[in-house]
């Protein structure tokens, strides 16, 4: 079995990657042999999404934003 953890946390060595060391172990020890890898977030290179460039990204990607029963953009009425 193929096992995949994300590290998220900034600090490499912190709190959460000793208790996610912990987790890998107990699972790569007690149910049999498998194949484990780490992913640490903190070591990728991620960009966001700026809230004023989703309708554009939308657009671009064909995506059709919801629209209520009355026609406009989202029930909320946002235009």
């Amino acid at each position: 079995m193929n096992i995949l953890t994300l590290l998220g946390s900034p600090r490499i060595n912190g709190n959460t990657a000793t208790a996610l060391t912990w987790i890998e172990e107990r699972l790569t020890t007690s149910t049999g042999p498998h194949t484990l890898t780490r992913i640490n977030l903190a070591e990728k290179r991620m960009a966001g999404i700026l809230p004023g460039s989703l309708p554009g990204l939308c657009r671009r990607a064909g995506i059709a934003r919801p629209r209520g029963a009355d026609g406009r953009r989202d029930p909320a009425g946002r235009r």
